[in-house]
C-alpha cells in the first residue's frame, strides 16, 4: 500500500515539473485553457491575381477544389478569430495554402472543447493552366469539377473524391486510410490511385496511357472507360475474388492489386 502511494505522489512530482518546464518555454501562456483562443470563425480570402496552379496543405480538417461562378478565385476556412493558422499566399500565378509550422512548446485541448468541423473551400473561376496539389493529414478531400495540367492528391486519413475531374498529363492519388473515389475522371496521361486501407471505386474512369489501382485491405469495382481489349492486364488477389484475366494484348497498361479484398472491374464499350 504504501509503496503504491510512493509511486502515484512520484508521478504527480514528475508530471507537475514536466508541466512547469512546458510553460516556461510557452512563454508562460497555456493558450489551451482560453476559450477565446479556440473560438473560429469562417473567414475570407480572394486572389487579388488570376490563378493558374494551385498548393494546399492542411493538417486537420476538410478540403474542397471546386470551379464556381466567381470572377477571381477565392478561399473561405475556418480560422481562429485573432491569430491566423494560415499561410496564404500568391506568387507567378500560384495559390499556396497552408497550415504555420507550431515552433516550440503548445499546449492546446481544442480536440477536447471544439467539435465542430473545419472545411476550406478553394473555387476558382475556370480550369487550371498548372497543377493542382493538395496534401492533408485528417480530413477529406473532394475535387469537384475541375481540371488541371496535373493533379496530385495525398491523404493520411480520411477519404478522396475526385468528381468530373480533366488532368492534361497525370492524376496521382496515395491515401493511407479512407476510401478513393473517381466518377467521370479523364486523365490524358497516367492514372495512379494507391490505398492501404480502403476501396477504390471507379465510375467511368478514362486514362489515355496506364492505370495502376493498388490497394493493400479494401476492394477495387467499378467501371472503366473504353474495352478491355484496349489493356494489357496484370490482376492480383490474395485474398478475395477477382472478374479480371491477365492479358498482354492491349496498347495500354492496366495494373489492379489487392491483397484483401476482391477485383470487380467492368468496362464501358
Amino acid at each position: 500500500m504504501k509503496n503504491a502511494i510512493g509511486i502515484a505522489l512520484a508521478m504527480i512530482i514528475i508530471g507537475a515539473i514536466l508541466l512547469g518546464a512546458g510553460f516556461m518555454v510557452a512563454g508562460g501562456e497555456l493558450t489551451g485553457f482560453n476559450s477565446k483562443d479556440n473560438h473560429y470563425v469562417e473567414k475570407t480570402y480572394e486572389c487579388k491575381d488570376d490563378i493558374d496552379s494551385i498548393r494546399i496543405e492542411e493538417t486537420s480538417g476538410s478540403i474542397i477544389v471546386q470551379t464556381g461562378d466567381v470572377d477571381k478565385a477565392y478561399v473561405t476556412y475556418s480560422d481562429k478569430e485573432d491569430e491566423s493558422l494560415y499561410e496564404i499566399e500568391e506568387s507567378d500565378g500560384r495559390l499556396t495554402v497552408k497550415r504555420k509550422e507550431k515552433k516550440g512548446f503548445h499546449f492546446s485541448f481544442s480536440l477536447i472543447f471544439d467539435f465542430s468541423e473545419h472545411v476550406m473551400t478553394v473555387t476558382v473561376p475556370e480550369d487550371l493552366a498548372g497543377d493542382l496539389d493538395v496534401e492533408n493529414t485528417s480530413g477529406s478531400i473532394s475535387l469537384k469539377e475541375i481540371g488541371a495540367k496535373s493533379v496530385m492528391v495525398e491523404n493520411t486519413s480520411g477519404s478522396i473524391t475526385l468528381d468530373h475531374v480533366s488532368s492534361g498529363s497525370d492524376i496521382t492519388v496515395n491515401n493511407t486510410s479512407g476510401t478513393i473515389s473517381f466518377t467521370e475522371v479523364v486523365a490524358q496521361g497516367n492514372v495512379k490511385a494507391d490505398n492501404t486501407s480502403g476501396t477504390i471505386k471507379l465510375d467511368n474512369l478514362s486514362s489515355g496511357e496506364d492505370i495502376s489501382l493498388e490497394t493493400t485491405s479494401g476492394s477495387i469495382k467499378g467501371t472503366i472507360a473504353g474495352k478491355e481489349s484496349d489493356y494489357r492486364i496484370t490482376a492480383s488477389v490474395v485474398s478475395g475474388s477477382c472478374n479480371l484475366k491477365n492479358t498482354d494484348q492491349g496498347s495500354k497498361k492496366l495494373n489492379a492489386s489487392t491483397t484483401s479484398g476482391s477485383i470487380k472491374i467492368e468496362f464501358a464499350e
